[in-house]
C-alpha cells in the first residue's frame, strides 16, 4: 500500500510540473517531502509494530532524561534552567550526522519558530552555554532537561530518516527537554487522568513513572495533556505488550510524535513569558483541548488560534 501511495504521489508531482510548474511542483514536494519525514514510510512491516518510542530505550532516566545533580529537586519551576532571552543556543556535531539528519533537526528548529516565541540558534564562539547535538556515543535520543550551564549533549543515534531518533517529532522532544519540560505523565495531577499498570512495567523500571511535586514542576494553568508530544506512549517500558498506561477518558489517545500540542506551545509561553494573544482562545479545560487528536495525525498547521507576540 505504502508503494501504491508513493507512486501515486511520485505520479500527481510528474503531471503537475507538466501542467503548472512552479506553484504546483513546489507544493506537491514539499507535501511529499513532509510524508516521508513524518510517516513511517522507511519502516519495515516488522519495526511499525514496535511498542513504544525510540527514546524510551536510550538508558537514561525516565528513558531520556540525562541526569544532573539538581535534576531530581529541579525542573520546570525553577527560573535557573531557563534559556536566557527566550533563546536556545545549539551546536550540530557535523562529524557524527549527515546532511539529511542535520536537514530533520533544522526542520524541528523550524516548528518551533512557527509556533512559539522560542528561538532556536547556532552557536557562536563566545557562547559558553549550549546544546551539543551529536550522533556521537549515542545509544538513542536523549537529553538534560533545562539549561544546565557549558556544553550540554543531546544526543540522537543517526538512524535512517522516519526511524527511531530521526522522526521530526522524537526530535522537538528532545529539544523540549532541553529547554526545560519534563515527561507529561510526570505531572502531580497525572492520577486524575491516567492508570498506570504497575504489574505491565518491566522489572527496575517502575521509577521511570515517578510524580513530580508541585514544588518542582509545573503545569502553568493548563491542564493535563493526553496529546503532548511530552506523553509516553500505551506501552511505555512494558515487560508483556501490554499497555502500561491506559487514560481515564475514554477514546484519548497518548504517545503522539508528530508535533507540538496546543497545550505544550502554552505552557512553553507562560513558562518563557511570552506575550500571547488568543484569536480563539483554546479550550485549556479539556485533557483532550479543543481538538482530538491521535497518533497517525500532524496538526503542524493546526495551531492558527495561538498568536504570539515576539518582542525585540
Amino acid at each position: 500500500m505504502r508503494t501504491v501511495l508513493a507512486a501515486l504521489a511520485l505520479a500527481a508531482m510528474f503531471i503537475a510540473c507538466k501542467a503548472k510548474p512552479a506553484p504546483a511542483f513546489d507544493f506537491l514536494t514539499d507535501f511529499l517531502t513532509d510524508w516521508i519525514d513524518n510517516s513511517d514510510f522507511f519502516v519495515t512491516s516488522d519495526e511499525s509494530y514496535e511498542l513504544g518510542n525510540a527514546w524510551e530505550k536510550s538508558g537514561e532516566f525516565e528513558g531520556d532524561i540525562i541526569m544532573s545533580p539538581d535534576n531530581i529537586r529541579n525542573g520546570l519551576v525553577n527560573e535557573v534552567f531557563y534559556w536566557p532571552n527566550k533563546t536556545l543556543v545549539y551546536k550540530v556535531d557535523s562529524d557524527s550526522l549527515d546532511e539529511r539528519q542535520i536537514g530533520m533537526i533544522d526542520r524541528a528548529v523550524a516548528e518551533f519558530h512557527k509556533k512559539t516565541c522560542i528561538r532556536m540558534r547556532e552557536k557562536n564562539y563566545h557562547d559558553k552555554d549550549y546544546v551539543f547535538i551529536t550522533g556521537k556515543g549515542a545509544h538513542g535520543c536523549s537529553s538534560h532537561v533545562g539549561r544546565q550551564g557549558g556544553r550540554q549533549p543531546l544526543y540522537l543515534k543517526p538512524n535512517e530518516l522516519g526511524k527511531g531518533c530521526f522522526k521530526r517529532g522524537t526530535i522537538i522532544h528532545e529539544l523540549l527537554h532541553a529547554l526545560g519540560f519534563y515527561h507529561q505523565q510526570s505531572a502531580p495531577e497525572r492520577d486524575q487522568y491516567v492508570k498506570i499498570i504497575w504489574d505491565n512495567i518491566q522489572p527496575g523500571r517502575e521509577h521511570n513513572f515517578r510524580k513530580y511535586d508541585t514544588e518542582s514542576v509545573s503545569n502553568f494553568n493548563v491542564t493535563y495533556d493526553y496529546q503532548s508530544i511530552m506523553h509516553y506512549s500505551a506501552y511505555a517500558f512494558s515487560q508483556n505488550e501490554k499497555k502500561t498506561i491506559v487514560p481515564l477518558e475514554n477514546g484519548a489517545t497518548i504517545g503522539q510524535r508528530k508535533t507540538l500540542s496546543k497545550k505544550d506551545v502554552a505552557k512553553l509561553h507562560y513558562m518563557y513569558n511570552c506575550k500571547t494573544t488568543y484569536t480563539e482562545k483554546p479550550d485549556l479545560g479539556s485533557a483532550h483541548g479543543p481538538d482530538t487528536d491521535t497518533d497517525d495525525t500532524d496538526d503542524s498547521d493546526d495551531i492558527g488560534d495561538i498568536e504570539t507576540i515576539i518582542e525585540d
